[in-house]
Order: structure tokens, then C-alpha cells, then sequence
């Protein structure tokens, strides 16, 4: 019997910077499964579709227009109110917005799910749900665990469908019962694994695996001279405080009126116009500002080696919150030291040999002092070094050995649940 795997992406292949699924696909198609990929979003028509199987047919997200039908659902109800005692029990006052939306996404997914495994027949040998991010669309999946008690389901999580304080109100939807609602738990940082082992997920179904990049075409060239070429890559969103990070950059310019400093930013998003606004007035004269917006993700990799700016020497991160950021692994990579606020899972990357980090609530002198050492580390040998790291911790080898130490096993165990099944 030939075992079944549905793996959830977020909007791969529609949205062309969600590339993180691309770099996983060639190693689950490599496996001996029938492999159905299905985009949590879709739209426009797919940028860029390799030769396996999509469902595009199928979409996970429910329009604004449609949630009231699955509210109205006679599941609903008992669902959110079992979501409401649960929560008031830790004291969380849910959000009724939010509760609202992932209710209706989670019954919208399952019913999409449940379509495409009895269409495609998919129940009738070993069955995986495999998603790159816990949000409801795997609460969906976990609510056919009744019609389909062989069904295994298997989830990464980042850092927004991870920690609560990343959520707006600090109200994530199905926090406290989620320990229920996958098999595997798979957070992509050892900071994620110790916050859910934290919230009472048995240990059992905790993995921590690390995500993998494309190892960088060459190391980073350094900027010729005593000055400082930096770069930061994110989307221009509050949590990344990039406005902050721009104010930062100008107090040391004036601080140090004798260092020429360029910084570049990559990426877009909500604080974007801020951002421009910030960089817009009276720059110090030793202070230049590059906003290079969106990139794809090829892009970028290629701008972390510094060949198209004349060299870079470092990345910046003022973020209050971070999961474990993969511009970071793709600037370790080529070899670019990093200075970052000290979050999340960031000091599983950033440590004395590859960077420096500061407290969440830094001060300047703190920032100034963390950006001056990076005039430091233009050596060649020590961004080989930092290269180096990079390879051993977020190599692409990670996906093989995720497929080998937790969708191998649960693809196992999904085939003895039915064959006892059958059995009976």
C-alpha cells in the first residue's frame, strides 16, 4: 500500500517569497509517498509550479464573506465555548474577532480536507498531515480524528503561531488546548521546544528541528576602509521595531561623526512608510540609507554576499519578539556577522563566534558599542569561520533528517493504526 502525505504550505507555490517550502519539496517527493501539496492561500496564478502534485483546486482559507456559514455550523458553538472556559481557566480573556475568524477557518479546513481525502481516496492506506505552521487549518484536520483515527498530524511552528505575546492582546486561538491537536510538534528552535514543553505539551511530541538554507554562493566581501556597510531583512512590521532600528543607526552617525555608515534595509510591510519617513529627513552626512523593499528570496541570498553594494559587514536585528530568523541563517551562511537583540531563539545563532547580541530593551550606548565591533570582524578567516557554523547548523541535509526522524515514524504508525483498524 502506497502511504499517503498532505503537506500544508503557507502560500507556496502562489506567493513566490515563501520559498522555505521549496527548498523542503524536493526531499519529500524523494520519498516513496504519494505526496498531495496543498496552499493553505490561493490566488493569482501559480509563479513558479515545479512537476508535483497540487491541489489548487482546494483552498484552506475561508473569504471574509463566507465565515458567517461556518459559523452558523452546528459545531461551532460547542467549539468556542469549550475555547472560552479554556481560556478563562488560565485567565486569558479570549478575543472575540480572532476566536471568531479561527473558528471559522479551522471548520472551513476541515471540510476542505475531508473532501480531498475521501476524492482522492487518500484514507484508504497511511495517512500524514504534515503543516510547515501551526494555525488553524490543523485544528481543522485534528477534528476528522474521529472519522479517521489512523490520520497522523504533524506540525512546525516558527514564532507568530508559536508564542502568545506575538499575537495581538496576547490572545493566540487554541493556545491551552493545542497539546491535543497534532502528534508531532516540531518548533524550529530550542527556545520554541522549551516554551511549549513550558504550556504542558508532553514531552513525547516535542522535536525541535531546525530549518535548512541553500548554502551561500561565496563568502560576504567586507566593505573596503574603516566604514560600515550594514543590512537589515525583514518585513516592516511592529515587532521588528525598524523604526527604532532607524533612529539607533542615526544617534551613533551623530555619535560618531568620523564613521561613514550606509545601511540598506530589504523588505516592505505595514511600517514601510514610517520607515521612509524616519530616513526622508536630514540624514548626519556620514549617514547613508538604502530601502530596497521587497526582494525574493533568491535575491536576497544573492545581496547577503555583498557583491552588488561593495561589500556588507553585518546584520542588524532590533526585534522585540523573533522565532529563529531565517535572514539571519541566510547571512550566516555568507558569512556575515550579526547583531541582534537577544529573543526568542536568536542566541541559537548568534553567539561570541558569529556575532553580538544586546538585551531586548538596549540602550544606545549598548547598540553603539554592538555595531562598532563589527568593524572588527572583516577578516576573511573569521567569516570563513562564520560560514562554517552556518553549514553545520542550518544545512539542507535538516529536511532529510526531519523526514527520517518524524514523518518516517508517524507514516508507520499511521500504517499499524490501520491495519489494526482493518482487523476489527
Amino acid at each position: 500500500m502506497q502511504a499517503n502525505l498532505i503537506y500544508i504550505t503557507d502560500g507556496y507555490p502562489f506567493v513566490k517569497e515563501d520559498n522555505f517550502s521549496g527548498d523542503e519539496l524536493p526531499y519529500l517527493t524523494a520519498q516513496p509517498w504519494n505526496l498531495v501539496v496543498l496552499p493553505k492561500l490561493r490566488g493569482l496564478p501559480p509563479r513558479h509550479l515545479p512537476r508535483y502534485d497540487f491541489a489548487l483546486d482546494t483552498c484552506l482559507t475561508v473569504p471574509d464573506w463566507q465565515r458567517v456559514r461556518f459559523l452558523a455550523h452546528w459545531r461551532s458553538l460547542p467549539f468556542m465555548a469549550a475555547e472560552v472556559a479554556n481560556s478563562l481557566t488560565h485567565g486569558i480573556l479570549p478575543r472575540p474577532v480572532a476566536l471568531c475568524k479561527a473558528t471559522a477557518v479551522a471548520l472551513h479546513a476541515r471540510a476542505a480536507l475531508k473532501k480531498l481525502i475521501l476524492t482522492q481516496k487518500l484514507h484508504r492506506n497511511a495517512l500524514v498531515v504534515y503543516a510547515f505552521w501551526f494555525l488553524p487549518v490543523v485544528v481543522g484536520a485534528w477534528m476528522l480524528r474521529k472519522e479517521f483515527p489512523h490520520m497522523r498530524i504533524v506540525s512546525r511552528l516558527h514564532g507568530i503561531d508559536l508564542y502568545a505575546f506575538q499575537s495581538k492582546g496576547g490572545y493566540l486561538p487554541f493556545r491551552y488546548r493545542r497539546a491535543s491537536m497534532a502528534d508531532v510538534f516540531a518548533p524550529c528552535s530550542q527556545r520554541g521546544y522549551a516554551y511549549l514543553k513550558e504550556e504542558g505539551v508532553p514531552e513525547g511530541k516535542l522535536t525541535c528541528n531546525y530549518l535548512g538554507v541553500p548554502e551561500a554562493s561565496g563568502t560576504a566581501l567586507a566593505s573596503q576602509g574603516d566604514g560600515l556597510n550594514l543590512v537589515s531583512c525583514s518585513f516592516a512590521q511592529p515587532v521588528k521595531r525598524l523604526p527604532l532600528l532607524g533612529r539607533s543607526l542615526i544617534a551613533l552617525a551623530r555619535n560618531r561623526p568620523g564613521l561613514r555608515v550606509h545601511w540598506h534595509h530589504v523588505g516592505d510591510g505595514p511600517q514601510f512608510e514610517a520607515l521612509r519617513n524616519i530616513v526622508s529627513q536630514q540624514l548626519p552626512p556620514n549617514l547613508r540609507c538604502t530601502l530596497h523593499g521587497r526582494m525574493s528570496v533568491e535575491d536576497a541570498r544573492r545581496f547577503f554576499t555583498g557583491d552588488t553594494v561593495g561589500g556588507l559587514d553585518g546584520l542588524l536585528c532590533v526585534s522585540a519578539s523573533e522565532g529563529l530568523p531565517v535572514s539571519m541563517m541566510e547571512a550566516q551562511q555568507a558569512g556575515l556577522p550579526i547583531v541582534s537583540t537577544d529573543v526568542g531563539g536568536v542566541s541559537e545563532i548568534v553567539t561570541s563566534d558569529t556575532g553580538v547580541l544586546m538585551p531586548a530593551q538596549f540602550t544606545q550606548q549598548q547598540f553603539d558599542d554592538a555595531v562598532l565591533t563589527l568593524c572588527h570582524w572583516k577578516q576573511r578567516a573569521l567569516r570563513e569561520h562564520i560560514a562554517r557554523q552556518g553549514r553545520m547548523l542550518f544545512s539542507l541535509e535538516n529536511y532529510k533528517k526531519f523526514i527520517r526522524q518524524v514523518l518516517e515514524p508517524q507514516m508507520c504508525i499511521s500504517e499499524a493504526l490501520l491495519r489494526a483498524f482493518l482487523r476489527t
